[in-house]
């Protein structure tokens, strides 16, 4: 059984993400993620098989016709060089005589959720998040292990902090059970180490893409405490070095959330948005 499984699309819902999941195909060239059959934890970063016939079937022709042109113009190279005369090169294991990139746009399309799926872990009310926050951040020390001062300090942040995502989620309508909207997860291609004149990791490829990172941060972190939706990963939702929401969960562990992370990353990144 697969997460698609799990969590099936409605006809409407299902009719939207793959609208939108063509739109990234042609208008980003994000493709669609192709595992690694010797990696484990990528054998389920794939598409609902019927809701995304089209683009499955697009992605695949797409493949087809650049491996198709790569073949052609090695039999090509091949046969003028024997017409030639010209001694076959040595190749390196691995390597081709006519190398080929479909030139992505930086990221690819791994999973798609109706954003239903995260709908139970929207709060009942701004005060519950507050207080969920707060708990958070007082972690295993109670309010008497800690000055006052550090406790207000502490209950005012997870007020801001809530006003924000409570804001947010408002906005995304993510409690609706008829909201049509979907939950997109990248993977990316490009080194997330660096980052453009915006300070952004992603170097803009997404940026765009972002206007909802508190919210959809906090219902992945939540989801993720019950059902696993990456495997020994970062996922981001917010692509500043400055300051970016962040989940951490490995596979050892139980996943972590960070709303204020810095800096870049030196390996692959999951990017979670919603659509």
């Amino acid at each position: 059984m697969t997460y698609y499984d799990l969590h099936p699309f409605s006809e409407a819902q299902a009719l939207h993400a793959a609208e939108r999941v063509l739109y990234l195909i042609r208008n980003r060239r994000f493709f669609l993620h192709i595992a690694d059959k010797n990696v484990y934890r990528e054998e389920d970063y794939r598409l609902h098989p019927k809701v995304f016939a089209e683009a499955i079937k697009l992605n695949r022709a797409h493949v087809d016709a650049h491996r198709d042109a790569r073949e052609q113009a090695r039999e090509a190279i091949q046969q003028f060089e024997a017409d030639n005369r010209i001694v076959a090169p040595t190749v390196p294991q691995g390597k081709s005589i006519v190398d080929y990139s479909r030139y992505s746009g930086g990221f690819e399309i791994c999973r798609v959720y109706p954003l239903t799926a995260f709908a139970k872990y929207v709060p009942k009310s701004l005060e519950t998040l507050v207080d969920k926050l707060f708990q958070q951040r007082m972690s295993d020390q109670t309010e008497d292990d800690l000055a006052p001062k550090v406790v207000r300090g502490y209950r005012e942040s997870a007020e801001n902090l809530a006003t924000i995502i409570w804001e947010q989620l408002q906005a995304i309508d993510a409690a609706n059970p008829d909201n049509n909207r979907c939950l997109v997860l990248l993977q990316s291609r490009i080194d997330m180490g660096d980052s453009d004149i915006n300070r952004d990791f992603a170097q803009g490829r997404v940026w765009d893409m972002q206007d909802f990172p508190f919210a959809v941060g906090f219902l992945f972190y939540e989801f993720s405490k019950e059902e696993r939706i990456i495997q020994h990963d970062y996922a981001v939702f917010s692509t500043s070095r400055k300051a970016h929401v962040h989940v951490k969960h490995w596979s050892d562990a139980e996943p972590s959330i960070n709303y204020f992370k810095d800096s870049g990353y030196s390996c692959k990144v999951m990017f979670a948005t919603v659509l």
